[in-house]
């Protein structure tokens, strides 16, 4: 088959658009593949251009917001991750660091959100202290402090123990230090009628992977704009990349930077 396909692919290319040019019979069926891929590729990228995804890879590729980053103690440098990414910065006394960004105001539908996370050193900085974080969320608070946001997402260090976390809910699967893992949340809508709930996955492959971690805000927000990452009282410094916030699963999973990105099996 993949023979077959450049062979046509080299004919077409010689013939141009002459209208006497015919496959033979070994190569229509990779020519209708190539067909088909192809179609499938400009309709993704429409669909792409549509939605009109919010992403930040913090290697020049960004689009989509509505303001810059807003930073305390967090630099854009290279990382253990992949190229640049927003490093947010130990700091003592329990102060918090953070990079904030916001966005067109989201009302309806569902939300998604897709984040490379990387904590090196997850252990509390303070002697008399037993827990680190560094998380997400998102809400209309473009503040560190975000208690009227969506539950908070991310790795922590508590009990001697490092895990998954979604605030009011409890601690998750357990982490490993210096590893870099895809944290997807998923916010939907209640009986409010507002954003309440917010699920979360690690590593996820597709939406019907089981959900980590789960957990709701009474009453909700009627309107999300605004992403905001945080640490505080880890002793080493953490690291985010390739933001993408969007309207499917498939969207901010498999979105890569300017590209549309196509799953060939």
């Amino acid at each position: 088959m993949k023979q077959a396909f450049e062979n046509s692919r080299v004919k077409i290319m010689q013939a141009g658009n002459s209208a006497g040019y015919s496959p033979e019979p070994g190569e229509r069926s990779a020519v209708v593949c190539a067909a088909v891929a192809f179609i499938a590729i400009a309709t993704l990228i429409s669909q792409r251009a549509s939605a009109g995804v919010i992403y930040d890879d913090f290697d020049g590729n960004a689009a989509g917001w509505s303001t810059g980053w807003t930073q305390i103690y967090s630099f854009v440098e290279p990382s253990p991750i992949n190229g640049n990414a927003m490093r947010v910065s130990a700091r003592g006394g329990f102060a918090v660091t953070s990079a904030v960004r916001r966005f067109p105001t989201i009302n309806d539908g569902v939300v998604y959100v897709s984040v490379l996370a990387h904590a090196q050193d997850l252990f509390p900085l303070e002697r008399d202290s037993y827990s680190a974080g560094f998380d997400f969320t998102v809400g209309p608070t473009a503040t560190p402090s975000h208690p009227t946001n969506l539950p908070a997402w991310g790795l922590g260090y508590a009990s001697s123990r490092r895990s998954l976390y979604l605030s009011g809910s409890g601690s998750g699967p357990a982490i490993a230090d210096d590893v870099t893992y895809r944290l997807v949340a998923r916010i939907s809508k209640g009986a409010s009628g507002n954003f309440e709930h917010t699920e979360l996955w690690k590593d996820p492959v597709s939406e019907a992977d089981t959900i980590a971690l789960s957990g709701s805000l009474a009453g909700g927000v009627s309107g999300i704009n605004s992403f905001v990452a945080r640490a505080q009282n880890p002793r080493g410094n953490s690291y985010f990349d390739e933001v993408v916030i969007g309207n499917s699963f498939a969207e901010v999973v498999y979105f890569r930077g300017d590209t549309a990105t196509v799953a060939m099996v």
